[in-house]
């Protein structure tokens, strides 16, 4: 039994030696799976590496037509439309396990992932992400036989070109109301590169005002009268991630914009009436000029005798004048205009100021005083008449440049054939004669002014009678007696005698007409002969004289 046992386990497989045996034919079975899933990974590793490798020929293709690649939402569309986009077949666009039609995504791949993708990876621009066209690239894919992340860089960097040569002129400066204008020439950049421009400028010779790159082809900035404004451009070419070649600078153009004709200056004066007793006076005019530019006025003085106004002054650039008012009987005056000028322009002179002028009045002259009133004969071949004088202490005198004049009035009480009228005159009653030479009127005024009355005149013609020791003999040589019928101040006569003839008080050799009692009244003014004005003084009058 035993041998039999034995006989039957040598022509048997043990339960061990079966167990190996299906462990041997287990790890042939894996080693054959392991195999032929690893054949098959290749396989399609193989196909990820060939369409990676034709879309990099591809957008190699495309930077020799464009200059740039493509941006990452250009190569993201439909299947069709990124097949036309790049000249390639739509295979290769779809991985052995991907689930589109377009495998390509924006996104980086850094790791196995589910989906079987080429990453785009531009250069991380705006332009590249969203926009029209990237600088660089890598194209990314995972490995599946190994899980790593297979990288395929372009070929190139897109280079941006030079800057345009600047035209001779980059800019041309005009003006356009109260702003200047630079506008540049139009140029543009190869290789589908923007071309920029920057617009800089400065004022009067300034610092340079540095403008921003751009496509606008004008720059405009407010411009001062009298200023000067110059422009200058920098072009540049620019890629659409902002990559951006050196500038070229171009020429400088200006222009000046012109200063308007000022409106006339403002004058004033200190003296706030028109007239007065200052010595001088200061003129004053304000400044009509625009801010930045300095005015230069031209002054004019004027004094009304024969030169009227003096000639326009050198310009300058004073406010105000201090004028001499002092020579007195003169109307004064200062008038001026202006030009506005910078070191680029001169504004056309304004219209001539407004005129304020000025009267320097006349001091008047004091009351003479001292008064003597005396009775003289006066012996005329066999004609003897008896005079009446009147002379006085005090003269006044008038500024340098005047004349000095006086006026005299007499009040008288008439005698005629020897019949004498008496009355009483009080201390402040002057008593006035007739109207006329024959007849006995008589009466008494009880106030000076305007209107006092006298039947004689007394004509001068700037007298000195001479000394007051012999006033019968030495007279002048040409006073005389006039009888008038008027009632009226004698005119103002030049003198520089301090007496006077006043009237004939008659006598037995011509008759027997009298003149019993008089008084004077004398009045100084200074004259300024030129402009005829005068000042009248407080009169002087004589006491009473009975004769």
């Amino acid at each position: 039994m035993v041998g039999v046992m034995r006989s039957a386990g040598k022509n048997a497989f043990t339960l061990f030696e079966i167990m190996v045996i299906i462990a041997v034919i287990g790890i042939l079975a894996a080693i054959a799976t392991f195999g032929f899933d690893r054949i098959q990974a290749d396989a399609r590793d193989q196909q990820r590496n060939v369409a990676t490798a034709t879309l990099a020929e591809a957008l190699e293709n495309y930077y020799d037509q464009n200059g740039e690649y493509p941006s990452c939402s250009m190569l993201t569309g439909s299947a069709d439309d990124v097949g036309e986009l790049l000249d390639v077949n739509l295979d290769v666009l779809q991985l052995p396990k991907s689930q589109n039609d377009n495998a390509i995504i924006c996104s980086d791949i850094t790791n196995s992932t589910d989906d079987d993708v080429i990453a785009y990876v531009g250069d991380d621009s705006a332009q590249c992400s969203t926009g029209s066209a990237c600088i660089t690239y890598t194209l990314k894919y995972v490995e599946e036989s190994s899980g790593e992340v297979k990288e395929l860089d372009s070929r190139r960097t897109a280079v941006v070109p030079s800057a345009p040569a600047g035209p001779s002129i980059a800019t041309t400066a005009t003006l356009s109301g109260a702003n200047a204008i630079g506008t540049v020439t139009a140029t543009s950049c190869s290789n589908n590169a923007t071309i920029q421009y920057r617009i800089d400028t400065r004022v009067n010779g300034g610092a340079w005002q540095t403008g921003a790159w751009g496509s606008a082809l004008s720059r405009s900035v407010a411009a001062n009268q009298g200023s000067q404004y110059e422009f200058r451009t920098l072009t540049r070419c620019a890629l659409l991630d902002g990559t951006t070649g050196s500038p070229t600078t171009g020429a400088v153009d200006d222009v000046v914009r012109p200063i308007d004709r000022p409106i006339a200056p403002v004058v004033t004066k200190s003296a706030s009436e028109a007239r007065g007793s200052a010595d001088t006076v200061v003129w004053s005019w304000n400044a009509p000029c625009p801010t930045g530019t300095t005015p230069a006025y031209s002054t004019a003085y004027y004094r009304d005798d024969s030169s009227g106004w003096r000639s326009w002054a050198s310009k300058g650039t004073a406010t105000s004048q201090s004028q001499p008012t002092s020579a007195q009987g003169y109307r004064y005056a200062v008038k001026t205009k202006v030009t506005c000028k910078t070191a680029y322009a001169t504004s056309e002179e304004s219209p001539e100021s407004n005129v304020v002028t000025y009267i320097r009045d006349i001091a008047a002259p004091i009351a003479p005083a001292g008064f003597h009133l005396e009775r003289k004969n006066y012996a005329y071949g066999s004609y003897t008449s008896q005079y009446g004088m009147v002379y006085w202490d005090t003269m006044p005198t008038c500024a340098s440049g005047l004349s000095r004049t006086f006026i005299m009035q007499t009040a008288y009480k008439f005698d005629y054939s020897g019949s004498q009228v008496t009355s009483i005159m009080g201390a402040d009653n002057i008593f006035t004669g007739g109207t006329d030479y024959n007849s006995q009127v008589s009466q008494w005024k009880t106030k000076w002014n305007s209107s006092l009355l006298s039947n004689y005149r007394y004509s001068y013609n700037d007298e000195n009678v001479g000394s007051r020791a012999n006033p019968a003999t030495d007279y002048g040589g040409g006073a005389h007696l006039s009888l008038v019928n008027t009632h009226e101040w004698l005119n103002w006569i030049p003198t520089a005698s301090n007496r006077a003839w006043l009237v004939n008080t008659g006598g037995n050799t011509n008759g027997n007409a009298y003149v019993k009692e008089y008084r004077a009244y004398v009045r100084y003014a200074c004259t300024n002969q030129t402009t005829g004005r005068f000042t009248v003084g407080e009169p002087g009058m004589s006491n009473y004289a009975t004769f």
